[in-house]
C-alpha cells in the first residue's frame, strides 16, 4: 500500500493531481506488487524503497536545494544494505543530481553529482569492513555475486521454475536454496564464501562459453525489460514534444530507465 501510494505521489509531482489515482491503481495492481506481498524480507521493503527512490529522484532532478539529494543518497544506502542488485541505484542518483545541476556550472554539478552517491557510500561502509573483516577478505559486499552471474548466464529466463534451475544442478550441483537453509542438508557444504568463488569461476566460463551467443542472451533479456517497461517508457514520450527537452521530460525518461534496470 505504501509503495502504491509512493507512486501516486511521484505522480502527482510529475503531472498533477489527475496523475494520483489512476497511478495509485496502476500501481496497487501491478502483478509484481502483488507478488511481492507474499514476502516480508526482503522484496516488500526493496519494492518501496525503489519506489520512493524514483519519488526522491524525481525531486532532486526538478528542485534546486540539496534536500532531496540527501534523502535519495539515503534511499541508495538503505537500498545497497537490503539487496546487492541495487548497486546501480548511487549511479542514478549521481545523474539525477547532474539533470538538476543543468547550466549551473561545473562546481555545482560536481558537488550534486557527488552528494547523493558519498551519502550513500557512507551508509554502507560499515557492512563492507564488516564483511572484509569477518570473511578474512573473502567477500566484500554480497556472498551471493558469482551465483547470480552464473544463474544469469545459465538460466536467463527465470530462476524459479524447472527449466530455470535445473541448469543450475546439472552445472554445478546446489542452489542458493541448498545453503540457505537451516535444514541438516547444509552441513554437506562448504561455507557460502566458498561457494560464491567457485559460482564465479563458474560463472567466468560459463560467459566465455557463450561467446557470439552472448548478443542474442543480452537481446533476450533486453525484450523482457521491454515487455514489462515498454507501456511506461511509450506513455513518457505521449507526453508530448517539450517533455523531450524539459527537465521534467528528463526525469520521465531516467525514471523509468532506472525503474527497468533495477527490476
Amino acid at each position: 500500500m505504501l509503495s502504491a501510494w509512493i507512486c501516486s505521489k511521484t505522480a502527482v509531482y510529475l503531472w498533477g493531481e489527475a496523475a494520483k489515482w489512476p497511478a495509485f491503481t496502476a500501481a496497487i495492481c501491478a502483478p509484481t506488487l502483488l507478488f511481492f506481498t507474499t514476502q516480508i524480507i526482503t522484496e516488500t521493503l526493496h519494492t518501496f524503497f525503489i519506489s520512493l527512490s524514483v519519488f526522491f529522484l524525481a525531486r532532486a532532478c526538478l528542485e534546486d536545494g540539496n534536500g532531496p539529494l540527501i534523502e535519495l543518497g539515503v534511499c541508495a544506502g538503505l537500498l545497497l544494505l537490503l539487496r546487492f542488485n541495487t548497486v546501480f541505484v548511487p549511479g542514478i542518483a549521481a545523474i539525477a543530481g547532474m539533470v538538476g545541476a543543468a547550466g549551473r556550472g561545473w562546481g555545482t554539478t560536481l558537488n550534486r553529482t557527488l552528494l547523493p552517491v558519498a551519502i550513500s557510500l557512507a551508509i554502507v561502509s560499515p557492512w563492507l569492513v564488516r564483511n572484509s573483516v569477518v570473511f578474512h577478505g573473502g567477500t566484500l559486499y554480497s556472498s551471493q555475486t558469482g551465483t547470480t552471474a552464473l544463474q544469469d548466464a545459465l538460466s536467463p529466463d527465470g530462476r524459479t521454475q524447472p527449466y530455470g534451475y535445473q541448469p543450475m544442478l546439472a552445472h554445478h550441483a546446489w542452489l542458493l536454496s541448498s545453503i540457505e537453509t537451516d535444514q541438516p542438508v547444509r552441513l554437506e557444504y562448504p561455507s557460502e564464501v566458498e561457494l560464491n568463488g567457485e559460482a564465479k569461476a563458474n560463472a567466468r566460463l560459463a560467459w566465455a562459453e557463450l561467446g557470439w551467443r552472448i548478443f542474442p542472451l543480452l537481446a533476450k533479456k533486453a525484450r523482457v525489460i521491454l515487455a514489462k517497461h515498454g507501456p511506461a517508457i511509450r506513455n513518457r514520450f505521449i507526453l508530448g514534444q517539450a517533455a523531450r527537452t524539459t527537465r521534467r521530460g528528463n526525469v520521465c525518461l531516467l525514471g523509468t530507465i532506472g525503474r527497468a534496470v533495477l527490476g
